[in-house]
């Protein structure tokens, strides 16, 4: 088992996204849907929603900006692999000090690469970890990820997210299992982390 196994503990978000990979308009045209009727709006937001999170998972890629909290039981001896890909900033770093006592660690101490598909947190040269108490979750990373707006978000993975709520849309109550058909597969797998 890798470090980082041992040491991923909670992942939570933090805030709901202010917007949405795909507008509700763009789906309805591409669906075929008269835009200037709203009776299908719920079931159509509902749906972006869901294959938002499938694409999510699949890839790993953060597609709204949201802020995450990282808990981890102690800080790690390499390069900390985020669970998740796109991280745009590093918030706060909290521990609890030896004596049990929460701190903030200053910035300069570490830094993000996020020049990668894996991003990591890392040490500043010539810096090193300070002693933490032995408590669960007594490290805790604060962090944002995901693209700022939908504008900047690849047009495969809203293409992706598209076709998943029109397959969705058509059957809705059986897809035989097969939510990610090749087509989907296809437009996700470059921007899929390997975690």
């Amino acid at each position: 088992m890798s470090e980082f196994d041992q040491l991923i503990g909670k992942n939570e978000p933090q805030n709901d996204t202010a917007f949405l990979p795909v507008n509700i308009n763009d789906v309805k045209s591409f669906l075929r849907i008269d835009e200037s009727s709203s009776e299908e709006d719920s079931l159509l937001l509902s749906l972006v929603k869901f294959a938002q999170n499938l694409v999510e998972q699949h890839t790993g890629t953060i597609l709204t900006s949201q802020t995450y909290k990282m808990y981890l039981p102690y800080f790690p001896s390499h390069p900390l692999k985020f669970p998740v890909s796109k991280v745009s900033s590093i918030t706060s770093i909290q521990y609890y000090d030896e004596n049990n006592a929460l701190q903030t660690l200053s910035s300069s101490v570490y830094e993000l690469d996020n020049k990668r598909k894996i991003n990591t947190l890392v040490l500043v040269d010539g810096e090193s970890w300070p002693d933490e108490y032995n408590r669960a979750n007594s490290v805790i990373v604060t962090y944002v990820a995901g693209y700022a707006s939908a504008t900047v978000i690849p047009e495969t993975l809203k293409h992706a997210i598209k076709v998943i709520v029109g397959n969705l849309y058509e059957k809705r109550v059986s897809t035989n299992g097969q939510v990610f058909n090749p087509i989907i597969k296809a437009l996700l797998e470059p921007y899929r982390s390997l975690r």
